[in-house]
């Protein structure tokens, strides 16, 4: 069927031979005829904007043909209403799914597995609120007890070394050294505290501690600490008597 006969037959004959005139005053006429095409297959239909409006907030299906496959395609027209209805039915079901459900009530179990009650937790934690409080308090008597140079290395602090402390009496005990050093050398003597020693002689202890700068020189003692000193030389001296050969005394 050519071109011609489909239009005779769809839209009538254009025999009449009347040729409609432009209006003058440029306004264009409204027209609902379709735009003729090469091929009856390439026919797309015109829709008027009040149509295009309506259709688009109807609910259903329409028809659009694509022009490069020649393929009808429906195209659905979906509302405000069925996306709300489609979130609240995916968050319905995200809740009621029993791995997105928070579990109600928490176990608690043992180190061997066994599931705890309430009471049991409660008295737990209450154990070990005492201990923890306890460790404090121990914590906080040893160091009350500590002696300042105690918590000095408590803290990290490096007492010096054997072989200083050794130099350092071997340096005390040289008379040459002494002359050598002066009055600088008996002012430098300084605690691991930091603070000045007593330059000069002073009485011996069992725990050899040495008397601050300040000291006045007067032994304010019970003299315990001495007579304690000379009974350890005591025992020290018959320890070395009893040991020794009788045969190096002739």
């Amino acid at each position: 069927m050519s071109l011609h006969s489909y239009l005779n037959k769809t839209y009538g004959s254009s025999s009449s031979g009347k040729v409609q005139k432009k209006p003058k005053n440029g306004a264009k006429k409204k027209s609902n005829a379709l735009n003729i095409t090469e091929s009856s297959s390439d026919i797309v239909p015109i829709r008027r904007p009040s149509e295009r409006a309506g259709n688009r907030q109807e609910k259903g299906a329409s028809l659009w043909k694509n022009l490069e496959t020649n393929e009808l395609i429906e195209t659905t027209v979906v509302t405000k209403q069925e996306l709300k209805k489609e979130q609240e039915l995916s968050i319905a079901a995200r809740v009621d799914h029993p791995k997105t459900q928070p579990s109600q009530e928490t176990i608690f179990r043992d180190t061997k597995g066994r599931k705890l009650t309430v009471d049991e937790v409660k008295r737990k934690q209450e154990r070990g609120d005492i201990d923890l409080r306890e460790e404090a308090r121990q914590k906080e008597l040893r160091e009350l007890n500590m002696g300042e140079v105690q918590r000095l290395l408590g803290k990290g602090g490096k007492p010096p070394s054997t072989q200083q402390r050794y130099v350092k009496e071997l340096n005390e005990e040289d008379p040459l050294m002494q002359i050598k050093q002066g009055k600088k050398a008996k002012q430098s003597l300084v605690s691991l505290l930091g603070r000045r020693l007593y330059a000069k002689d002073s009485p011996p202890n069992r725990f050899g501690i040495i008397p601050g700068s300040r000291w006045d020189g007067v032994d304010r003692s019970n003299g315990f600490e001495k007579k304690w000193i000379n009974k350890k030389r005591e025992i020290e001296e018959k320890k070395l008597e009893d040991g020794r050969n009788p045969q190096d005394d002739y």
